[in-house]
């Protein structure tokens, strides 16, 4: 991946995620109380993350499509954007195939600021697998 594509970027995974395509994302957490996002924060539930996860698409969308790109935008209120919430799932269920544990998913969203730390180990153990 070239260097004025990768900069910024959170993780980047070994193992092919779907289709034989590594997934990479980015993780940002946003304050659901800033003066930036409290008027729309005020009349809609997770209005911040959804808009951080769109501005994180926008700023991703010249990766080359050799890339599966998944924005994780998560409220300092515990709140998730509709993508963190299916890719959350997604690890969960994945995560509960390697350990035979039914409660993985439950964990991941028990705390969902700590989300960030589980995805990162799961990218620093290769524990991402093609099932």
């Amino acid at each position: 991946m070239p260097d004025s594509t990768a900069s910024g970027l959170t993780r980047l995974t070994l193992i092919p995620w779907q289709g034989g395509k590594p997934l990479t994302w980015d993780v940002t957490v946003v304050s659901t109380l800033a003066d930036s996002y409290l008027h729309s924060t005020s009349h809609s539930a997770s209005s911040a993350a959804e808009t951080a996860s769109n501005r994180k698409e926008i700023k991703y969308s010249s990766l080359p499509p050799d890339f599966i790109f998944q924005p994780v935008a998560i409220e300092t209120l515990g709140l998730l954007s509709a993508f963190a919430l299916n890719f959350l799932s997604e690890v969960g269920r994945r995560l509960t195939s390697l350990s035979r544990d039914s409660r993985e998913t439950s964990f991941l969203f028990q705390r969902p600021l700590n989300a960030h730390t589980a995805l990162q180990l799961c990218s620093d153990y290769g524990l991402f697998l093609l099932l």
